[in-house]
């Protein structure tokens, strides 16, 4: 079983999505939404699903759900033995 730890090239991804489409930007805390990140990495059913990040509605600048698809490669992924 692997798992998916955020990297800095999870924090950029983030960082900019946030950026983008937050209507506070500043009022998000960047370690919660790498968590939710990886827990988002850690449940999927197979390797091929997406990891999806939503931010709800009443936190965006559009009034609206916004979702992040975030790629595999934006994550460093251990096995139970080690690094893979």
């Amino acid at each position: 079983m692997k798992i998916a730890l955020a990297n800095d090239t999870t924090k950029q991804v983030l960082q900019a999505w946030i950026n983008k489409v937050a209507a506070l930007p500043e009022r998000h805390n960047l370690e919660t939404w790498l968590s939710v990140a990886e827990q988002s990495a850690n449940n999927r059913q197979s390797e091929r699903e997406d990891i999806v990040v939503e931010m709800r509605g009443f936190a965006t600048a559009s009034g609206n759900p916004e979702t992040l698809i975030v790629q595999s490669v934006a994550f460093d992924w251990f096995d139970m033995e080690g690094e893979v």
